[in-house]
C-alpha cells in the first residue's frame, strides 16, 4: 500500500504544480493552454496507471479501492477544471446535459439549414427541369 501512496503523493504534486515554476515571459493564455495539456497528460498517466494496477489485482475489494481513487481523482480534475474555467460548471448529477444540450443544438441547426436548401432547390425546379435537385442532393454546408 505504501507504493500506492508515494505515487499519490507524487502525482498530487503534479497536479497542484509543485514541480516546475512558471515563466513570467510566457503570454498567459499560453500558460493557461500549457498548463491544460500537462493536466491532461497527468489525467491520462493516472488512467493507465490504474488500468495496469487493475489488470494485476484479482481481489474484489482491492479492485473496488482503485476504482474509487480512480473517481476522486476524476472528480478532484473536474473540479480544478471548473476553478480554471476550462470546464462549464454544472449541477452535480447533470455533467453530460451540457454535452446533449450542445449536440441537440447542432443537429437543429443542420436540420434547418438542410430545410432552407431543399425550399431553394424546390423554388428552382422546373417541371421536367431536374438539375437543381443536385444542389439539394449534394449540399455545400
Amino acid at each position: 500500500m505504501t507504493g500506492r501512496w508515494t505515487f499519490l503523493g507524487k502525482l498530487r504534486n503534479r497536479v497542484l504544480g509543485l514541480t516546475r515554476a512558471k515563466s513570467s515571459s510566457e503570454p498567459p493564455r499560453d500558460a493557461m493552454r500549457r498548463e491544460t495539456v500537462r493536466r491532461a497528460h497527468i489525467l491520462r498517466d493516472y488512467e493507465e496507471d490504474y488500468e495496469s494496477r487493475l489488470n494485476q489485482t484479482t481481489d474484489q475489494s482491492a479492485r473496488q479501492v482503485l476504482m474509487d481513487d480512480l473517481h476522486r481523482f476524476r472528480m478532484a480534475h473536474r473540479e480544478e477544471d471548473i476553478r480554471r474555467g476550462v470546464r462549464p460548471a454544472v449541477e452535480e448529477g447533470a455533467r453530460g446535459v451540457v454535452m446533449r444540450q450542445n449536440m441537440w443544438a447542432r443537429w437543429i441547426e443542420v436540420a434547418h439549414a438542410h430545410c432552407v436548401d431543399a425550399q431553394l432547390a424546390a423554388q428552382r425546379l422546373k417541371p421536367g427541369d431536374t438539375a437543381t435537385l443536385l444542389e439539394e442532393l449534394r449540399p455545400q454546408w
